[in-house]
């Protein structure tokens, strides 16, 4: 709850579209950390403290050798001392010392994966729609929400910092 917490105040700082806005998505990952591992599958969250005080957690899918970052977040009133670089650091010492090979921080671009090197590959995305009625006006509407997108990100960060 907390992670979820520091998340979306993260993507109303940054104007980010809040993937975590529905209850329905929240309790998803809530229903996965519950959810039995299986050994092809399994999520993990990690999290740092220091003198009791939370500084970071990453909520993460692991998927044979490969841990994908879902959702990194840090207490912003320590960032000078990288709380989420540290989590990072040891999330990534612990893991190659259980077989972990690929660590995948998604898609987009940003600073802190850049710091961490490696490659970078293309994602590519899809839909299928059927051809008829619905499926045209589903295509019309995601058209209209990607080019509202830029608006509506410029506005819920004008909002958050005139708070």
């Amino acid at each position: 709850d907390h992670l979820i917490s520091v998340k979306r105040e993260q993507y109303a700082r940054t104007g980010v579209t809040d993937g975590l806005e529905t209850p329905e998505s929240r309790a998803l990952l809530s229903r996965l950390l519950h959810f039995p591992s299986v050994p092809y599958c399994s999520v993990v969250l990690s999290t740092l403290h220091a003198n009791g005080q939370w500084l970071a957690s990453n909520l993460s899918l692991i998927c044979g050798d490969t841990m994908h970052i879902w959702y990194p977040g840090y207490d912003i009133g320590f960032r000078t001392y990288s709380p989420g670089h540290l989590l990072f650091f040891k999330t990534i010492e612990q893991g190659t010392a259980r077989g972990i090979r690929i660590f995948d921080f998604g898609e987009g671009v940003s600073s802190y994966k850049a710091e961490y090197g490696g490659e970078v590959y293309a994602l590519w995305k899809g839909v299928i729609r059927g051809n008829n009625f619905s499926g045209r006006l589903e295509r019309a509407l995601q058209s209209l929400e990607w080019r509202l997108q830029d608006w509506s990100r410029h506005r819920r960060r004008d909002r958050h910092q005139n708070r």
